[in-house]
């Protein structure tokens, strides 16, 4: 039970780790978006005195600004960032919990009954805050982003766990990893 609780636990991580990592691409592509509107009506303006040379490259910039302009509030990038940013710091007080528990657990302080009593509350608690923050909508995964996230959720429990072998710590009963705090 107890490192079934630890997947768990780990997985939640990796979760938070993706939608921050998720978040942060929405909010680069946000000012991309931002920059292409701004550039193109405000080059648009600036390049008025030479429309007269070039009226069909500037016709085409100003085109493209007001497609990209309408494509802004269509797109959901500027949204996201409101509700993952909300989404995140939810599931990371539920997180914080589920680590605090993990001293007791690992510590032989609670039996399997209450590890799985702690396991089901906080696949509740959790359930709820996906189904309100992700009920219209649910975020496409990107394997690049999971990498990432992957990469930097194994370096958070390995800045913040001690990890041994698991036969150093359950007499050699298989070669898995165990992390141990």
């Amino acid at each position: 039970m107890k490192e079934r609780y630890w997947k768990f636990m780990y997985q939640k991580m990796h979760k938070i780790t993706y939608i921050d990592l998720y978040r942060e691409r929405c909010i680069w592509y946000n000012r991309i978006l931002k920059c292409v509107i701004a550039l193109s009506s405000s080059g648009s303006v600036a390049a008025w005195a030479i429309w007269k040379n070039h009226a069909f490259i500037w016709g085409l910039i100003v085109a493209i600004g007001q497609v990209i302009n309408i494509l802004y509030e269509i797109l959901p990038y500027r949204s996201r960032i409101t509700e993952l940013t909300a989404l995140s710091s939810k599931w990371s007080v539920i997180e914080s919990k589920i680590e605090h528990e993990w001293y007791y657990i690992q510590n032989d302080l609670y039996d399997d009954a209450k590890i799985n009593d702690l396991i089901t509350q906080y696949t509740q608690e959790w359930s709820s805050i996906d189904d309100y923050f992700l009920k219209v909508e649910s975020l496409p995964l990107k394997k690049n982003i999971q990498k990432k996230s992957e990469k930097n959720t194994k370096a958070y429990f390995e800045n913040n766990y001690i990890i041994r072998k698991k036969e150093d710590t359950q007499n050699n009963h298989n070669n898995n990893e165990s992390l141990v705090k």
